[in-house]
């Protein structure tokens, strides 16, 4: 009967180990907004610190929607500050302290998270936090309000892949990589991060861009922050379209950005046309 008694106790204690084992490896759904990774990283990107939401990487899942995202709004912020650094139609610096971009916030109520940023793409109300096996902020959704349609990350952020579709821009433009986001507000922004091979300076101009979606409907783009960047530069280009384009994973998009082929007038110029493909 003892013999019994502690095989159904071993029994049970496996039991027990395989079930929690089984627990922590899954994903967590539905973590609480106080949660303290969610939370650390809300406050950072509200910071609109740049160096802040970098730092606010560790409570990310890597390769993630979220790491998309914050990536995104890092870079955004990041670029913004730099461009603002520059002597106008210049490369060179001005000299001048640069601040950060205008702070925002961040309102932790039971449910959700109303985020204010100056990436004005990821304004909302942000609640059903997804969290992975170690306990890093995976994905979530979103709304424009606390009463509108939820959206969930990963069906409205994509990877880019892409290449300059003119030969000779594929010879002074190097595409790096890039992402898509549909925001609530609803219009569709398309970051790329772009080096310039060409040999001399060149600055991308704010308006004039256009996108095409494998559809064939045309959106007009407003790339902001945007300036000069020298030779062998790396740049990060936002590309605010108007209203939504038709994203959709292995599709092909023509991003059109107006290149201006010196930093100053008079105005030469060349359109840059990136060909890119949702992952």
């Amino acid at each position: 009967m003892l013999k019994n008694k502690k095989f159904l106790i071993l029994v049970s204690s496996l039991f027990l180990s395989s079930n929690l084992m089984n627990a922590n490896a899954m994903p967590i759904s539905d973590a609480a907004v106080r949660n303290s990774n969610v939370k650390a990283l809300f406050n950072a990107i509200a910071s609109s610190d740049p160096d802040k939401v970098s730092i606010a990487q560790k409570y990310i899942s890597q390769n993630s929607p979220a790491d998309l995202a914050v990536t995104m709004i890092q870079n955004s912020l990041s670029a913004d500050k730099y461009w603002r650094s520059l002597k106008p139609f210049s490369v060179a610096p001005s000299g001048v302290v640069v601040n950060n971009p205008t702070k925002g916030s961040a309102k932790f109520s039971k449910n959700s998270i109303r985020l204010k940023t100056p990436v004005t793409a990821f304004n909302g109300v942000y609640s059903n936090f997804k969290l992975d096996s170690k306990g890093k902020v995976k994905s979530w959704s979103v709304s424009k309000s606390a009463s509108g349609t939820k959206l969930s990350l990963d069906s409205i952020v994509f990877s880019l892949t892409g290449v300059a579709d003119n030969a000779d821009r594929a010879e002074e433009i190097e595409f790096r990589n890039g992402t898509a986001y549909q925001s609530t507000n609803g219009n569709t922004y398309i970051q790329t991060v772009l080096k310039n091979t060409s040999g001399s300076p060149k600055s991308i101009y704010f308006t004039g861009g256009v996108y095409r979606s494998a559809d064939g409907k045309k959106s007009n783009a407003t790339t902001l922050p945007g300036g000069c960047f020298a030779h062998d530069q790396v740049v990060i280009i936002d590309a605010n379209l108007t209203g939504k384009s038709n994203v959709v994973k292995k599709t092909q998009g023509v991003l059109e950005l107006p290149l201006n082929s010196i930093c100053n007038a008079p105005w030469h110029e060349t359109r840059l046309e990136l060909r890119l493909t949702a992952k």
